[in-house]
């Protein structure tokens, strides 16, 4: 067969997406923080683009006369509330930060001091040398000492190389001593782990009451004692995106954060004056023409962005109606598909809609992904939500027997009594991401 070339032409539908287009999907995603960074990127790269309340306002913060004689200082209780506030805020300390801090406070040497230095720059977040740290490394006399400087400095257990090894750093500190507790961290943490304390009982020979007062203490210790001390930043402070209220009718509707999740936009009137004074230049026009319309880009797109909220938060409270009615309601199953075919929009709109963005109510304040959830069909052929199989399944553990915890087989089976089509491998997922442990780690002794 011959092979040739020739040309035809073909009739096709693609979905282009335009830049303005492009630019309102990503508005939309954006969550408070990224489009008020999105916007002042914006304001700084365009002159006509601007807030209303451009002016800066001023903090007038109270003024506090310091006398020079210290009997006329003014006691805590006499400062106003803002300087008593401002009085209590303290700077983070990292764990490193900490320790460090320890060592320049005492006189040993200089050498030892770098060694020390040296030996917690290699601590990881939780306070925990590098696993085998002691036998990758041939350590020398002064390492030796800086190590055991280290493990003696607070909080106590940092500088161990394994969790048995920080857990007894802990019970000397706490000057404990109890053969049973050191003889389980010493050849026992997998069967505790696992609550096997038939099995430690039998091997150290003795009595289950020893091995659950062993127990008691090593949970007083703390596996992670420098977590307390890491770099991460403090949980950010949640404004809702959307307010949810009830009106004098009755009816349930809601308020958009225009300050923080949807803020308004305005062009920079002098600029735009411009365009209808002769004397300015071509060049100037086109300039000012380009600014415009990218300035009414991103105004439009924050618009589409309010109205796209307003519209899925409406349209979930209606579907979730009870929920925000009763108090102890709990949600029916919905998907961002079948909301998408209601409102008219792609699912991936939904998406970018409820991406990071928060619904305060009267039981409190919810992330807007919250309100979908998976349904599942029961006995009688309703559906269900997955939150309210989760909470079934925490009820009937909350009321177990703990020395005959239940299985996720009877669990199974007492919920399919109940009504519920669901799977013992199903309760098992569920309840594994409630963080809940197996039955056979729930038993007690």
């Amino acid at each position: 067969m011959a092979l040739s070339y020739n040309q035809e032409t073909l009739q096709e539908q693609k979905l282009v997406l335009t830049p303005e287009l492009s630019q309102s999907l990503q508005i939309l995603h954006f969550s408070q923080l990224a489009l008020k960074e999105y916007i002042d990127n914006a304001i700084l790269s365009n002159p006509l683009l601007e807030r209303p309340d451009q002016l800066l306002e001023t903090f007038d913060a109270p003024v506090v006369t310091i006398h020079k004689a210290s009997s006329d200082l003014p006691k805590e209780g006499s400062l106003p509330e803002e300087v008593r506030y401002y009085n209590t805020l303290t700077e983070r300390v990292s764990l490193k930060e900490h320790l460090a801090g320890q060592i320049r406070c005492t006189k040993l040497p200089k050498e030892l001091q770098t060694h020390i230095y040296a030996l917690i720059d290699t601590l990881d977040a939780n306070g925990y040398l590098p696993p085998n740290f002691h036998d990758d490394n041939n350590l020398s006399d002064i390492d030796q000492e800086a190590m055991n400087i280290l493990q003696c400095l607070d909080p106590p257990g940092v500088g161990a190389s394994s969790l048995c090894e920080c857990l007894k750093l802990q019970l000397d500190a706490k000057e404990i001593i109890c053969p049973i507790t050191e003889a389980i961290l010493n050849g026992h943490m997998y069967d505790l782990a696992n609550n096997r304390l038939s099995k430690i009982a039998k091997s150290l020979q003795c009595s289950i009451d020893d091995v659950k007062e062993s127990l008691a203490v090593i949970r007083c210790l703390d596996p992670r004692p420098g977590s307390h001390y890491t770099d991460i930043p403090l949980t950010p402070y949640i404004r809702p995106d959307v307010h949810v209220i009830t009106r004098e009718d009755g009816q349930l509707d809601v308020i958009i954060d225009e300050q923080s999740s949807c803020p308004k936009l305005i062009l920079n009137p002098k600029y735009l004056d411009l365009l209808n004074t002769h004397k300015t230049d071509e060049k100037t026009m086109s300039y000012l023409k380009e600014k415009i319309n990218e300035g009414a880009a991103i105004i439009k797109s924050i618009d589409q962005r309010k109205q796209t909220l307003k519209r899925v938060s409406l349209e979930i409270i209606k579907h979730q109606q009870l929920f925000f009615t009763e108090k102890e309601k709990e949600l029916r199953p919905l998907k961002m598909k079948a909301l998408a075919d209601v409102l008219n929009l792609h699912e991936s709109t939904i998406s970018r809609a409820v991406n990071d963005k928060y619904l305060e109510c009267s039981h409190g304040i919810y992330p807007l992904k919250h309100f979908f959830q998976q349904g599942l069909n029961n006995a009688n052929g309703e559906e269900t939500s997955a939150a309210n199989l989760k909470n079934a399944i925490k009820a009937l553990i909350d009321d177990e027997d703990q020395k005959k915890p239940l299985s996720d087989q009877k669990i199974t089976e007492q919920l399919q009594e109940s009504g519920e089509d669901i799977s013992r491998r199903t309760v098992a997922k569920y309840r594994t991401q409630l963080g809940i442990p197996s039955a056979s780690k729930r038993k007690a002794f």
